[in-house]
């Protein structure tokens, strides 16, 4: 009976023994594994740290940030790079922003901080220039727009000179209308103000009516209907001459000053004085003021405006009415 519980006091040891040994070996598996897989004895050196002859030593890394608590004693070196923070100001979209950054250039800074540009925004100083502190940037947002308007398209003037009206008078012979531009800008802004405007395209959507007015050059008519006395009726034979022409003087004046052309006509002063009135049947007012070599007794020359006119005239007899 004795025996029997000896036997079974070693049979259980063994068993405990093998336990154990088994248990051992499953730890040291697992401590093995950890320290292949995180060599690192502080989570904050987990990711910089390196085997080296089963010694755990630091390798340069760049990180974003490091904790280590102050009974941390890390094998090996541990080299740790401190960039130190600025200080600048942003002006944009109206507003000033502090921005305190650990980058170099301005383009890094702005990217880093979210400002986002597009291909025409400007930004003074520009986006390679250093960073200091203190320094002031400023995005400027350039955006551009198209804008399409219609504007009045005013008429043109006309000027037709004519030598039946009387000289210094004007008269219109049609009125003008204003016509329709359709115009398109490309517009400008800077920070949301308008800078420039640029016209782009053009087109008349309705023409615009030029007006027409007639300029006189013509004698100033001396007399009217209601002026009409008739003092006395003469037969005449009549021809016509022009300015320059027919029998017209060099310089385009009649023997009293006047200019010639039609409303003047040339007399002999023996028959109708200078200066005389008359109102000639198909021919209308006129004012003796002028004197020929071949007008003598009851001829008269009739003054016209242009040389074919007076080359045209035949030679007739009419009826002078002399006025009072």
């Amino acid at each position: 009976m004795k025996r029997t519980n000896k036997s079974k006091f070693f049979y259980n040891l063994k068993k405990e023994i093998k336990i154990i040994l088994v248990a051992q070996v499953l730890i040291l598996i697992v401590l093995f594994t950890f320290l292949y897989f995180y060599p690192g004895r502080y989570r904050g050196l987990s990711r910089i740290s390196k085997i080296s002859n089963g010694v755990y030593t630091p390798k340069e890394t760049k990180i974003d940030s490091l904790s280590l608590s102050l009974s941390s004693k890390p094998q090996g070196t541990l080299k740790v790079k401190i960039k130190p923070k600025l200080s600048v100001f942003v002006l944009v979209d109206g507003k000033k922003r502090k921005i305190v950054t650990t980058k170099k250039k301005v383009g890094e800074m702005l990217k880093e901080a979210g400002i986002g540009l597009l291909a025409k925004d400007r930004v003074l100083p520009n986006l390679s220039t250093p960073l200091y502190e203190g320094m002031f940037i400023k995005v400027i947002r350039v955006r551009t727009k198209v804008v399409t308007s219609k504007v009045s398209l005013p008429p043109k003037t006309i000027i037709r000179r004519t030598k039946s009206i009387p000289k210094g008078k004007r008269k219109i012979i049609r009125a003008g209308k204003e016509g329709i531009l359709k115009k398109k800008f490309l517009i400008f802004y800077k920070d949301g103000r308008e800078t420039k405007r640029k016209v782009i395209a053009k087109k008349i959507i309705k023409e615009p009516i030029n007006k027409i007015v007639a300029k006189g050059e013509g004698v100033k008519r001396l007399v009217s209907s209601k002026e009409m006395k008739v003092k006395k009726v003469l037969s005449m034979i009549a021809t016509a001459y022009a300015p320059f022409h027919c029998g017209g003087s060099k310089d385009g004046r009649t023997h009293t000053g006047l200019p010639v052309g039609k409303g003047i006509v040339a007399v002999d002063p023996k028959v109708i004085p200078l200066g005389t009135r008359l109102y000639i049947p198909g021919y209308g007012y006129a004012l003796a003021g002028d004197i020929g070599s071949a007008i003598k007794g009851n001829r008269i020359d009739l003054g016209v405006d242009d040389y074919q006119e007076a080359d045209a005239f035949e030679k007739k007899r009419i009826k002078v009415y002399v006025l009072e």
